[in-house]
């Protein structure tokens, strides 16, 4: 039997899980980083389950936030098939397009093969803002990931879920790397540091986080780095 406390912090989240399912059916048919919703929201379920059996009436009510994430997508590439024929043209325009879906596909480019060809021009391209605006998110979301990692015990395995599968997809982004665009959407990288710092180490840490957005607004305005 559940303790009164346990039904009431439980019925306060199950009685979300249709509004968590509609919203992640939502994300899931405008953005493509939002596919990571369904495993996250079957992590959360899976330990509602696990907890409380099968029997419970609202474990099973857990299980619609997972059932329904995918709804968007599925409809989405319902009306790209009546519309284009494939269910499947969003991706085929970013794979074309972008290049997207294949981590090495960079190494097949023009540019990339006469780098290969003649090494010394790589030090030409370690000027692009670009390529260190990529690095940096990179080296960030990594720092981030380590901080969650110590506060794992605070956090619902779909936060974790998440923050790790929207940093795969924005690193597995070959053309556009990890961006400060792309940090937004794993946004617990992002506000894990005002758990983590406090006092004057905060401050000094917003300073330089707004220090580099105006850097990297001023050099996307310019032209000189990609959004």
């Amino acid at each position: 039997m559940r303790s009164q406390d346990e039904l009431e912090t439980t019925a306060v989240r199950s009685g979300r899980w249709l509004t968590a399912g509609l919203t992640a059916g939502l994300a899931t048919a405008v953005e493509p980083a939002a596919l990571i919703l369904v495993p996250a929201c079957l992590m959360v379920s899976i330990r509602e389950v696990r907890a409380f059996g099968m029997r419970d009436r609202l474990a099973r009510r857990s299980l619609l936030a997972p059932l329904l994430a995918p709804a968007g997508l599925g409809l989405f590439a319902v009306y790209l098939w009546f519309r284009t024929g494939t269910p499947f043209a969003s991706y085929q325009a970013q794979h074309d397009g972008w290049h997207q879906g294949d981590p090495f596909a960079l190494l097949g480019q023009p540019v990339a093969e006469r780098m290969l060809d003649n090494p010394e021009t790589i030090l030409g391209h370690l000027a692009n803002p670009s390529l260190w605006n990529g690095i940096l998110g990179t080296v960030f979301l990594a720092c981030a990931l380590v901080a969650l990692a110590r506060f794992r015990h605070e956090l619902s395995p779909g936060v974790l879920a998440w923050t790790v599968g929207v940093g795969v997809l924005t690193v597995w982004s070959v053309m556009s790397l990890t961006n400060a665009r792309m940090l937004l959407i794993a946004f617990p990288a992002v506000i894990v540091w005002a758990r983590r710092f406090g006092g004057r180490r905060r401050i000094a840490f917003l300073a330089v986080e707004t220090a580099l957005f105006v850097l990297a607004c001023t050099l996307t305005l310019a032209g000189l780095m990609l959004p």
